[in-house]
């Protein structure tokens, strides 16, 4: 089959969904399809990308240019349904951009079967702007009844997702069709790698993987390990991931807590930084504090392939994942207390941890067993529209 699959931000744009999109393409091209990639010229920063079309891992990247209000309202200067036409189906891997929105009409203008990933459905309504509270419900709701006229199957990550979309959404085709990891990540990694570069000798280590975002809790981590080095004065808290907005505002804050020497930033790892830090944690904790920032959480499988508990806010998808007292802990976003006192008894038996471990494991799909899902639910949407 020839698929167009539509993200977007793609490499070397590095985020969560820029890696799905990335991982589950090369899963695909390995079974043999001819997997393209449509997405925009635009970074999370300013900066634009000059290259138009180029070839990343084998897969042919089509970028087109774009104008960037902020993140999650990106708009193609120009798309044509010429773009789309001689694929066999379109895969969109979100829907709240009007970058998607475009691609889906361009799509269906081509008469080309699309299928659309949907991802933290009214998430937006649990924003803490006020504003993008209210223009993005708008703007949500809009999209909602427009997909619905336009996409021939729409796709769901998790379980609270594929029921909303099957219910009051009504959407007459759901399907389930989860993230994967890479195989690497279920190998053991050596730990000293991260260790020696970082300086950490601590054996209680926890850490934080994404981008330094307000919506993803650092702050409330940072409070949580004020009480947590009380008790536990030899833990050592890293915050790891691109800066989005939030370092200065973090450096400030472990420095009025007097918590350097538990607390540090390491910015961007590398795939081998990134594994070696989770092969030597203790746990991952995950206090993000809205629906909009998590819907199937990369990390969590991360974290799970290598046999580590999760500590995570009990909203969007981190509650259809995290199973509480079994595959680590739920706590309430915004509480610091509750994300303390469960680091706290993790930290204090580790017979636990590991057992939570081995039950978060048993969920993981590799991305191998992901593209197959893809590859089937493809044929089907293929054969129903001819």
């Amino acid at each position: 089959m020839k698929v167009l699959q539509v993200s977007t931000y793609f490499l070397p744009v590095i985020g969560g969904l820029e890696n799905v999109v990335h991982n589950l393409s090369k899963a695909l091209l390995d079974k043999g399809h001819d997997i393209h990639i449509l997405t925009s010229n635009l970074t999370l920063t300013q900066e634009k990308i000059d290259v138009v079309r180029e070839t990343i891992d084998g897969l042919s990247v089509l970028r087109i240019p774009c104008t960037k209000l902020r993140y999650g309202l990106e708009y193609p200067n120009s798309l044509d349904h010429s773009i789309f036409e001689g694929f066999d189906v379109v895969h969109l891997h979100a829907h709240l951009s009007p970058f998607y929105l475009s691609a889906a009409r361009c799509a269906k203008e081509a008469g080309i079967p699309v299928l659309t990933h949907f991802m933290a459905i009214d998430g937006v309504r649990t924003h803490r702007n006020p504003g993008v509270r209210f223009f993005g419900s708008m703007f949500e709701s809009y999209s909602m009844k427009t997909y619905r006229d336009l996409i021939d199957v729409a796709l769901a990550k998790s379980q609270v997702d594929y029921e909303k979309l099957t219910g009051p959404y009504g959407f007459p085709t759901v399907k389930k069709l989860p993230d994967g990891c890479p195989a690497s990540y279920f190998e053991r990694h050596e730990g000293r790698v991260f260790r020696d570069k970082f300086g950490v000798a601590s054996e209680k280590m926890i850490l934080f993987l994404g981008r330094l975002h307000p919506l993803k809790g650092i702050d409330v981590l940072i409070k949580a390990a004020e009480l947590v080095v009380k008790e536990h004065p030899d833990a050592c808290f890293i915050i790891a991931g691109p800066d989005d907005g939030m370092m200065p505002e973090i450096t400030q804050t472990i420095e009025a807590l007097d918590l350097g020497e538990n607390v540090m930033t390491t910015g961007f790892l590398s795939e081998e930084e990134k594994l070696s830090a989770l092969s030597t944690c203790r746990m991952l904790v995950i206090p993000s504090l809205s629906d909009i920032v998590e819907v199937y959480s990369t990390v969590i499988s991360e974290a799970f392939a290598q046999k580590k508990p999760v500590i995570a806010s009990e909203i969007g998808g981190l509650s259809a994942r995290v199973d509480d007292g079994r595959n680590g802990f739920l706590v309430r976003p915004y509480d610091h207390e509750q994300l303390a006192h469960r680091i706290m008894q993790l930290l204090a038996d580790e017979a636990l941890a590991e057992r939570m471990g081995e039950e978060g494991i048993l969920q993981v799909h590799s991305w191998d067993e992901v593209a197959a899902m893809a590859e089937e639910i493809y044929r089907e949407t293929l054969a129903g529209s001819r």
